[in-house]
């Protein structure tokens, strides 16, 4: 039995066992990052138990898979990656052990690309959608009967989550998200936040899923089941992102469909979906509130003073509007352009002279804020060289579109340094021609 991927490309079902596809939807799992646990391949907070599953698992998958790792462009970006982060060491004068875990990341990334190869696309897909069908049948139940339904989420959390917390429960499958007594008083919808830890981060990863999917599909969206359910997941979760980056999905899809038809259908989709952004109550207020100006950094400013003016005993961290963030972190870029802030937050110019409280979300420019200028432009030229093979693999036109859902995502979410992710703009690194 096989796996069609497109017209021209087959991978044997045989070769991928249940374990295989256990540890794939493990690594899905940690991508959501709904709990501090599946976190702990971002920061080094989590327990033993949240390293040891998926670090386990790996061992398990590099010895059943006799994974060699004697790969040329894998060690010139491990031996790029020490580099900085020695010369990092030297300029904080601590050695940080996160970064023990971001090496590790790349690893994963790289067993990812060796076992899986570009059939790991799908699988994600695969999973994706499988947790989209439960979100959305978690989430009406939400709606529906909002008591028992929040009693039942409370009772099967996996953590306790603080007050103030994005979600108040999760477990695994789906996560708890919205204003109980508002819901029940009619005042409000809840959004579908599936099983990660906010609804715009879930909907990023629905668009991942639904861009694999039209080019698994060919663009072929009316007879195409998964398509219609992430597509229901992500109207559920009412995120502005979400939303925004769907028409890139759709200007593929037409685009691909018939030049000329785009030109003319372009007006046709584009507005109907603006206009829904800016004048659905529940969006507008959003969109409204996401734009950079001074009044918006005052704000910020009082929140901070706020919680450090009284017991912060839960951590609770201020994150900035998107443009803010770029904001911010462009504050962080001009301080360290050469090496960047490093792995560690509190080494940026934002938390170590504005305030530790203050965390930017991902935004376009992070990588460089954070790595440097020269790693960030080496980062964003190795996911174009992703689009463009992607458009050549996989036979449709246009070669900037990975490329685009990608950074446009990067906006509110960081991906960059998550596995899964991490292995979608090194896959031309490390695949395997001959395969």
């Amino acid at each position: 039995m096989t796996l069609v991927f497109s017209n021209n490309h087959k991978v044997s079902k045989s070769l991928l066992s249940n374990f295989d596809y256990f540890y794939f939807f493990v690594v899905v799992i940690y991508a959501a990052m709904a709990v501090p646990a599946t976190k702990s391949m971002m920061r080094p907070d989590g327990g033993l138990i949240a390293y040891a599953i998926p670090w386990g698992l790996t061992l398990f998958i590099v010895l059943k898979h006799r994974v060699q790792f004697n790969n040329k462009n894998l060690a010139a970006v491990i031996a790029l990656f020490m580099l900085w982060v020695t010369l990092q060491t030297l300029k904080v004068g601590i050695f940080y052990v996160g970064s023990i875990i971001f090496l590790g990341n790349i690893l994963i990334a790289y067993i990812l690309i060796k076992v899986y190869d570009f059939r790991m696309f799908f699988l994600y897909e695969k999973v994706v959608t499988f947790m989209a069908a439960l979100s959305i049948f978690f989430w009406l139940l939400q709606v529906i009967i909002p008591g028992p339904f929040s009693a039942f989420m409370m009772a099967t959390s996996i953590y306790d989550f603080p007050s103030g917390h994005t979600i108040t429960a999760n477990n695994v499958a789906f996560s708890l998200s919205g204003n109980l007594r508002g819901l029940i008083e009619g005042h409000s919808i809840p959004r579908n936040a599936g099983f990660s830890w906010e609804p715009g981060r879930y909907s990023s990863m629905l668009l991942f899923a639904l861009f694999f999917n039209i080019i698994r599909k060919k663009f072929d969206v009316l007879n195409n089941k998964p398509f219609w359910i992430l597509l229901a997941a992500l109207l559920t979760t009412q995120s502005t992102t979400g939303y925004a980056c769907f028409l890139i999905i759709i200007f593929m899809i037409v685009f691909n469909k018939d030049a000329k038809v785009a030109t003319f259908a372009t007006p046709f989709i584009v507005l109907p979906i603006v206009g829904g952004m800016f004048f659905l109550p529940f969006m507008a207020d959003k969109v409204a509130n996401i734009w950079f100006n001074q009044e918006s950094l005052d704000a910020i400013q009082i929140q901070v003073d706020y919680h450090e003016s009284v017991d912060n005993f839960y951590g609770i961290k201020v994150v900035p509007q998107r443009f803010d963030s770029i904001a911010y972190q462009f504050m962080n870029v001009t301080d360290s352009p050469l090496l960047g802030y490093g792995l560690d937050p509190i080494n940026s110019y934002v938390q170590r002279e504005i305030s530790p409280l203050i965390s930017p979300t991902g935004g376009i420019i992070r990588q460089f804020s954070q790595f440097g200028v020269l790693i960030g432009i080496l980062c964003y030229f190795s996911l174009y060289k992703s689009s463009v093979w992607f458009s050549k693999f996989f036979g449709y036109k246009g070669e900037w579109w990975l490329f685009s859902l990608f950074t446009l995502l990067s906006v509110s979410y960081s991906f960059w340094i998550v596995p899964i992710f991490m292995s979608l703009w090194m896959f031309p690194l490390f695949h395997s021609k001959s395969r």
